[in-house]
Order: C-alpha cells, then structure tokens, then sequence
C-alpha cells in the first residue's frame, strides 16, 4: 500500500510537485467535519459553509479575544497563509458561492485523481504497511499520519453522497476509510494499532448519519456489519503490545523477583482478552502492588500512559461494536418498519450471536423508546451503568461518569462542526 504512487511522492519534500501534493492534502482543513456520533451530532452544510468562507474564523476571533486584540487583527494574514497552502480552498474563495454542497464537491473535485488512487489503492488485496523494521520510527509515524489526513476527504465525500441520497458513493467512500484504518493496523506495532482506532473513529459518525436518517439499503448495511466484525482493537492492541527482547537485561529485577518489564507486559496482556472484544479495565488489588512496586516518577507516567490506552481501545471497540448492532437494528427496521423490543430478536437473522459489552463482558444495553427509536449503549470505561447518559469527553479513554451511548436520532438537529483549521 505504501508504495502506491500517491504515498510515496509525499512522503518527503525534495522536490516542488511533492511539496504541491502535501499542499493539496491540507484542504482537509477545510472540509466539514462528520459530524459525532457520540454526542448525537449531524452535519449542517450551511453553516460549514459560512465559517469556510469568513473573511475571519471562528477560531481567530477567540484567539483575538484571548489577547485582548480587534476581532479583525489575524484575519490578513489568516487568509494569506492558508491561501499558500491550499490550491482548493483558493480556488474556491475566487469562484463565487455556489449551494453548501457545490462548495464540498468543488473541494473534492480539485484533487479527485489523486483521491480516485487512493480508491484503488486501498481496494488492493494486500493493502498495509511495509514493516516498522523496514520504514523506522519517523517514517512509520509520518505514513500514519498521511493515512489518517487521506481519511477527511472521504468522509466529506461520504457525507456529501448521503445528502444527495448516493447511498453507492457514500457507501464506497465509508468502505475506503475502513480499508485505510486497516492499512494503518496491518503492522503489530501499537501506533499503529491507535492510529486504526482513531480512523475507525472518524468513519462511524457518517455511518450514523445515515442510519439516523435510514439512507442506508440493507445489501450495504449487511457488508459494512461484516466488516466492523473482522475489526478488534482489543487484540490488535494486544498483538502490538511491546514485549521484553531476549538478552536484554532486565530492568529493576534481582535474584529474588522478576523482571519489572516481565511483571508489567504479563499484567497487561491477562487483561486484554486475546479474541477481544472484551478487556478488563480494573487493576486487581494485586495488580496494583506489583505494578507500584520500584515505579519511579517516569513509570508512573507511562502506567498511566498504558491505563489510558486500555481505556481507549476499550471504547473504540465499545464504538465499532455498537456500530454494528446498530446496522442490524436497521435492517431489522426496513424489514417491519419497527425496532425489536429486544437485542434476541436480532440472532440469527441479522446477528450471529447477542453482541457483548466490551467494558464488562456483560450484554449491551438496550432500550427502545418507541417503535421508530432506540438508545443502545454499553457501560462504558467506568464500568458502571448510568442509564444511557453520555459522557462528557467522549472518546478519550478515561474513566468518568457516563456511558458509551448509540442514539437513532441527532440530540442536535443542526449542528456541524466548523472547518476544520
């Protein structure tokens, strides 16, 4: 994958078509965001387009009121800088304004070769990075990075087609970002792993919208369920988890204790289930005294490091699992133009088997509020049930108040997110 055309050129600047084609990938700046799937929020074009095409943004009148400066003070050289970078969003300030939706394919269209072969590229059978052996630290990292940057295109694309009601394109721009999320996770290394997670993350909140507003036919639902199943942040965290290297010395350990990385990576890995989807997320009494022991002011942070990654993987498998009972809740609606009372009712027409809490290893919740609405949710990284209230950061991975919740219906109806700048 990483030797496609596409990537190799702009994986360095050496030369001036190189730097153009990074400079190209910075309209994702500029492009709608997909809305969150997590605080129940759907897109709005219009006022996407508004912030896009402010003279000053939204973001430099609070910086302006930060310091104390007029609300026009930035906007020059705001405007100067971003129209050096990007050729697609100077080119559509000169033009005037068409609908918010010409503006979003106008964007999209500027670069649509290069997008068109990333398509393809990620359709590839063998789509993934060469080895983090082979690319090194920096590279691997920088590749990263260019996978989750390609994955803003796509989802303004595939926000775009749901509005036009293109269920295909959308559905071919929603299947693209999962490929790339795959590509980011097809090394055992745990950036890798995180940067799977978070694309993954970015491609759920347009899923939601259309299931939000039953755009989705049942064939393509079908194939993005069987999809989501073959993802498991669970085990690919497990899998990438950096064990102790043969022959190296072992740190703070003697004749009488093992090694403190031995002690560490065994007390991780018994709780990050190797199926997935499931992860304990509480330290045993146990547990906690081993790994306290000899922690210095430097361990301590890359436990807390670790504690959160846990929590995040656990809530990106919270997401992907609700992802998928959703899509079969849908196909359950389009065929009785109801939702079941229950998540039984779903196996084994729609679902393999009842789907399980990630969080607890418990069932998911469920509540159907009325024939045509549901709340789904799971528990959550604090491991509690909180009744379907969600929690304030969202997908941070930290334990707070709240629940992982999957809602039929915006809780906004017409919020988006700004450019994002």
């Amino acid at each position: 994958f990483a030797a496609g055309r596409t990537n190799d050129p702009i994986t360095t600047d050496q030369t001036d078509c190189c730097q153009e084609l990074n400079h190209r990938f910075l309209l994702a700046g500029h492009l709608p965001g997909g809305g969150d799937w997590r605080r129940g929020i759907v897109v709005d074009l219009s006022r996407w387009q508004q912030a896009l095409r402010a003279e000053i943004s939204e973001g430099d009148r609070r910086m302006a009121r930060r310091y104390g400066l007029p609300a026009d003070a930035l906007a020059g050289g705001a405007v100067a800088s971003q129209a050096s970078v990007s050729p697609a969003w100077t080119a559509l300030r000169a033009r005037p304004a068409g609908t918010p939706l010409e503006d979003v394919r106008f964007l999209l269209d500027h670069d649509r070769a290069v997008l068109d072969e990333i398509r393809r590229a990620a359709r590839r059978p063998s789509a993934e990075l060469r080895s983090s052996a082979e690319l090194g630290v920096e590279e691997l990292q920088a590749q990263l990075a260019r996978l989750k940057g390609w994955v803003y295109p796509f989802r303004a694309s595939c926000v775009a087609g749901l509005i036009e009601g293109d269920a295909a394109t959308a559905f071919a721009d929603l299947e693209t970002m999962l490929r790339l999320g795959e590509a980011a996770g097809s090394q055992p290394v745990l950036p890798g792993a995180l940067a799977k997670m978070s694309i993954i993350e970015l491609s759920l909140s347009p899923l939601w919208q259309g299931l939000v507003e039953h755009q989705w036919p049942d064939a393509e639902l079908a194939q993005i369920e069987n999809r989501l199943r073959r993802v498991n942040p669970v085990a690919d965290v497990r899998r990438s988890l950096p064990q102790p290297r043969a022959g190296e010395p072992p740190v703070h350990s003697g004749p009488d204790r093992p090694s403190r990385d031995g002690v560490w990576h065994s007390i991780y890995l018994a709780r990050l289930d190797p199926d997935g989807p499931s992860a304990r997320l509480q330290l045993s009494a146990a547990e906690r005294a081993l790994l306290d022991a000899d922690a210095d002011a430097a361990a301590r942070a890359l436990l807390d490091g670790m504690e959160q990654t846990i929590g995040k993987t656990v809530e990106s498998q919270n997401g992907i699992t609700l992802a998928r009972t959703a899509c079969a809740l849908e196909r359950y609606w389009l065929a009785n133009r109801r939702y079941p009372e229950t998540l039984d009712e779903l196996v084994p027409g729609f679902l393999p088997k009842p789907p399980v809490d990630p969080a607890n290893g418990g069932p998911l919740k469920y509540r159907r509020e009325a024939p045509d609405r549901f709340v789904l949710y799971s528990v959550g990284v604090n491991g509690q049930d909180d009744g379907g209230r969600i929690t304030a950061s969202g997908y941070s991975g930290r334990t707070e108040p709240g629940d992982s919740v999957w809602r039929n219906h915006p809780a906004q109806s017409a919020v988006t997110d700004t450019p994002q700048r």
